[in-house]
């Protein structure tokens, strides 16, 4: 399965905000202005 983990610096350690998997869309910051379909970044 092919996933995106998004995360964010706070202080000295990441959190995890969101995981998504195959072709879901998302709209993940800081990009957030932005959605599309994961199976672009995998080539379907």
């Amino acid at each position: 399965m092919r996933t995106l983990e998004v995360f964010r610096l706070v202080d000295t350690n990441y959190t995890l905000l969101a995981s998504y998997a195959e072709d879901a869309l998302i709209r993940a910051e800081p990009f957030d202005a932005l959605e599309f379909r994961l199976g672009i970044l995998w080539g379907r």
